[in-house]
């Protein structure tokens, strides 16, 4: 029995001659920077609508030989099943497009080893940039994207070898615990420390929150307890199995509660 020829695979030049346009417009439309190059709309689908018809995949590892760019910006998230971080991915990939670059988000549950292991299958994919979210160890991954020539961004968490975008936690955390001061005392409750939910102790943003919860009871004049703060990690189930444990020591319950993280008691 003979086996059949091997299917031969459509090129940007057989698109071109089917669209009747050039091979860089094709190249243009399918790597997304067709806008820019001024190609009407009504070409780019029609490319688009021939590369679909005639199965074409673009070659990313192939372009990046040719070109010593792969177009490819990479993304580490801490997890998906959350409404910052589900906004920041979906923000991050609209951002890239628009550049002509294609995202590759990936997910490592903030555990150090998954996100080195992704830092290194990213840039074996030669990510051209790579954008770190909430990464327990950024520096470890910027050291590794260095010696590869790639540059690095920190989100959400800072680190000392890259630039960081992160939020004001202190400022933040403190107009809010001011706020939630305020309306349990406008119920009964004035003077009543609140309870601080949630994070891990060693990460900045925890830090930089359980600083501004201290700072605005201290404004306000109110004593906090050791019993007052639980950074019992950012899990749901964590943070469940902690006020459990509160309710059943018989302790006095808060009036409210500073919740560090929406992913503490999401689900």
């Amino acid at each position: 029995m003979r086996t059949p020829p091997p299917i031969k695979k459509p090129t940007v030049h057989d698109l071109a001659a089917l669209a009747g346009t050039s091979a860089s417009t094709v190249s243009a439309v399918l790597n997304g920077s067709w806008e820019k190059r001024r190609i009407s709309k009504r070409l780019a689908d029609e490319v688009s609508r021939i590369a679909e018809e005639q199965g074409y995949a673009l070659n990313m590892q192939a372009r990046a030989l040719r070109r010593a760019r792969s177009g490819i910006i990479g993304m580490i998230l801490p997890m998906y099943d959350n409404r910052y971080f589900s906004s920041i991915a979906q923000t991050f990939e609209d951002m890239a497009r628009a550049r002509g670059l294609f995202p590759i988000v990936t997910c490592t549950q903030r555990d150090p080893r998954l996100e080195l292991a992704a830092a290194r299958s990213l840039l074996a994919y030669q990510v051209e940039y790579l954008v770190c979210t909430g990464t327990t160890d950024p520096d470890r991954i910027t050291r590794l994207c260095s010696k590869a020539g790639v540059p690095t961004i920190n989100l959400d968490l800072p680190g000392s070898l890259a630039p960081s975008v992160i939020s004001d936690n202190f400022a933040g955390a403190m107009a809010l615990t001011q706020d939630i001061l305020a309306r349990c005392a406008a119920k009964g409750h004035a003077g009543e420390p609140l309870l601080f939910i949630g994070g891990r102790g060693t990460d900045h943003n925890t830090r930089e929150r359980l600083r501004g919860f201290r700072a605005a009871h201290q404004a306000a004049g109110i004593a906090l307890g050791e019993d007052d703060v639980l950074t019992c990690g950012y899990a749901a189930g964590k943070a469940s199995e902690a006020l459990s444990a509160l309710a059943a020591s018989g302790a006095p319950l808060p009036p409210g509660m500073f919740v560090n993280s929406t992913i503490s008691l999401e689900g």
